[in-house]
């Protein structure tokens, strides 16, 4: 073959294996095929869930961001994330925005989105124009309070981070003794149970019951907690000592069942005749004045708290007059249920 040939043939050559190689040496690998990204998946696992006490179950709470995308917000307004030590998010806290010292003016909050942000609208321009101290602070059950003072320094952020201890959400689910009426409200006041003296360091964080749920997002890990349950269907509250969660952002969930700590009567309201007597309101006296319960479509009604000896009840009725009724407490209580059977309210003379 000529020389002139033989020369164009490798030019070709040599040409198209620099085209067949170039697009290969400069292609980023994508996040399915890269090894790398495959091994960093694989380096973190999930959280297990840690064997519980039998009143406590567990809830695994390190799962992906869900719901809406982050707020926004512009220059003027004062965005505070919400995280860990690790630097994760935490949802759900409530973070105080007011003067330091607190004069209780003026004071905002805002909750903790699935992202850990709060947008305080408007507020990074107007703290920059004050000579007055302002700080964020929260309310969670923390032994040492967070509190993050805002500096000239801080406000010139884009964002703030608000750093909360190791810990962990606890929630609550709150329930009557079954065959107890549901209770219309509700609180619970959760206190650390090795500080039990209410002294004003050491006060109880209090909630609402809400659709027999309460949620405390952030708790410190590795305490002993005792929650206290407040309901108008009963006299005495009632009280659950538990562990707390041990790993951080590993949730626990309590059951919290109102009566089940202290003795509670279940009695039936009956006529002379052994009728029923439904939905009326009975009259229990007690150390603090009456108490009273009404009675379900059955006559059965439950009473609490201080019972011993002869216990009296009364049937206030306008129309047809009161009736009087008693029972005999006798035999020691248990806690939780205890059946005295049928009570004949009979007319007072």
């Amino acid at each position: 073959m000529p020389r002139p040939l033989v020369a164009l043939v490798l030019l070709l050559a040599l040409l198209g294996g620099v085209l067949w190689w170039s697009p290969r040496a400069g292609r980023r690998p994508s996040t399915s095929d890269s090894p790398g990204t495959q091994a960093d998946a694989a380096a973190t696992p999930e959280l297990t869930a840690l064997a519980p006490p039998p009143e406590v179950g567990r809830e695994e709470t390190r799962r992906p961001l869900e719901g809406p995308a982050p707020l926004e917000f512009g220059p003027d307004d004062l965005v505070v994330d919400v995280v860990d030590e690790e630097h994760l998010p935490v949802a759900e806290v409530r973070v105080y925005l007011e003067r330091s010292p607190s004069t209780g003016e003026g004071a905002r909050s805002g909750v903790s989105d699935g992202y850990g942000r709060i947008v305080f609208a408007g507020q990074r321009a107007e703290l920059r124009r004050t000579d007055e101290r302002w700080a964020l602070h929260d309310a969670l059950p923390l032994e040492e309070r967070v509190e993050l003072e805002l500096s000239e320094e801080l406000l010139a952020q884009p964002t703030l981070d608000y750093v909360l201890p190791a810990g962990a959400p606890l929630e609550l689910r709150v329930r009557p003794l079954e065959g107890l009426p549901e209770p219309t409200w509700g609180r619970v006041e959760l206190a650390l149970a090795d500080r039990r003296d209410r002294d004003e360091d050491t006060l109880p964080w209090g909630a609402l019951i809400e659709r027999g749920r309460v949620r405390f997002p952030w708790v410190e890990l590795g305490r002993g907690w005792e929650v206290t349950g407040f309901a108008p269907i009963l006299e005495e509250p009632t009280r659950l000592t538990f562990a707390g969660p041990t790993r951080a952002r590993e949730g626990a969930v309590v059951e919290l069942v109102l009566g089940s700590d202290h003795p509670v009567l279940r009695l039936r309201a009956v006529d002379r005749s052994g009728l029923a007597l439904a939905d009326v309101e009975v009259e229990l006296e007690g150390a603090l004045g009456p108490r009273k319960r009404r009675t379900d479509g059955a006559g059965r009604f439950a009473v609490d708290g201080e019972l011993a000896g002869e216990v009296a009840l009364r049937i206030r009725d306008a129309e047809r007059g009161d009736r009087a009724g008693r029972v005999l407490v006798e035999r020691d209580l248990v806690p939780g249920w205890n059946e005295f059977g049928d009570v004949v309210f009979v007319p007072e003379p």
